[in-house]
């Protein structure tokens, strides 16, 4: 599936979707620090979640990086 630049843009610059974003990894943060030892599976899920949202972002970011370098060749 094919994700266009100006897709990719919109979610980027959304006042939404980088408020849910930061507020996701806060929380993931949140639940790291609070662990304990004996709570690894905890750590783990917070740490993947994190990752995840780091691919995410990611991905657009490359969709963008990808359409500039195919115009560019036009």
């Amino acid at each position: 599936m094919k994700i266009s630049k100006s897709e990719s843009e919109f979610l980027l610059k959304n006042e939404t979707f980088i408020k849910v974003c930061d507020k996701i990894r806060q929380e993931q943060v949140k639940v790291f620090l609070g662990s304990t030892l004996d709570d690894s599976d905890v750590r783990e899920e917070a740490y993947r979640t994190v990752r995840l949202l780091d691919k995410f972002e990611r991905i657009l970011k490359n969709a963008i990086v990808d359409e500039e370098r195919k115009d560019k060749r036009k």
